[in-house]
């Protein structure tokens, strides 16, 4: 029996609209890739963007979604990106994951859900454009912290995260706090203020799933010195094996 290659598009982003230190990382996909054509697969990249390329990528039966990390630059630009997929999205093309996840997934608002729902999360507090700003000496009292992080709800890699210290005998040390949280919520839509976990120094864990299922792990750690675990910035990742918490763990967020 011959088996007929069945075409698949990877989708990326232009090179251009990387870091220098990314554009190498972005389409270095020889296992996949490999794994792929072993099973009678062709393989092309597309890039998200232009209407060629939505055109290119519509008449391949599978668009799998690998390194389109430019949509996280702006909200405009996560919001064009949405836009793209939707248009691609059609009865001939499966993009996966489906464009309603990776839109639920592009804006860290998903975090106060997952709270609502039951998951612990790090104490985060949304700041919509325009809205009033809390006492920020009062949340940071009610964390039992004197340190903050603010990022935009729209972001990744760090871009547009900010780490500051509160002085509590300073009525005026939070101004650049609050200058800051205008700052991103006009700009992104909304900002996210946390509390600085010094845990995060020992690495973030995150948790691979397919079908379902836990399969493996990731330790992303940061570089001496630092708190942000991405390569960019000098972290570095550990292959992890799941225990039975971070299994528990990782199915009560799928459930």
């Amino acid at each position: 029996t011959t088996c007929t290659a069945v075409q698949v598009s990877l989708l990326s982003c232009a090179s251009t609209a990387l870091p220098e230190c990314l554009r190498e990382h972005a389409r270095d996909e020889k296992v996949l890739i490999s794994a792929l054509k072993e099973q009678g697969l062709e393989i092309q990249w597309t890039e998200w963007g232009s209407d060629s390329e939505l055109e290119k990528s519509q008449i391949t039966p599978i668009v799998l979604i690998r390194s389109t990390w430019d949509y996280s630059d702006s909200l405009e630009k996560k919001n064009q990106f949405i836009s793209w997929l939707k248009a691609l999205d059609s009865s001939r093309t499966k993009l996966l994951n489906n464009v309603g996840i990776i839109e639920w997934n592009s804006d860290k608002k998903y975090l106060i859900e997952l709270e609502q729902a039951g998951i612990p999360i790090v104490p985060t507090l949304l700041i919509e454009k325009g809205q009033l700003i809390p006492n920020i000496r009062t949340i940071a009292n009610e964390w039992n912290t004197d340190t903050v992080i603010i990022k935009p709800a729209v972001g990744a890699s760090a871009r547009g995260l900010t780490k500051h210290t509160i002085n509590f005998s300073d009525s005026s040390s939070t101004e650049n706090i609050e200058n800051d949280i205008i700052s991103v919520s006009n700009d992104d839509g909304a900002a996210l203020l946390q509390p600085f976990l010094p845990s995060i120094l020992k690495g973030e864990i995150s948790i691979i799933c397919i079908n379902n299922k836990p399969l493996g792990g990731i330790l992303k750690v940061p570089k001496s010195g630092d708190f942000r675990v991405q390569e960019e910035w000098g972290g570095k990742n550990i292959v992890l094996e799941l225990n039975n918490d971070m299994i528990l763990s990782a199915n009560k967020v799928l459930n």
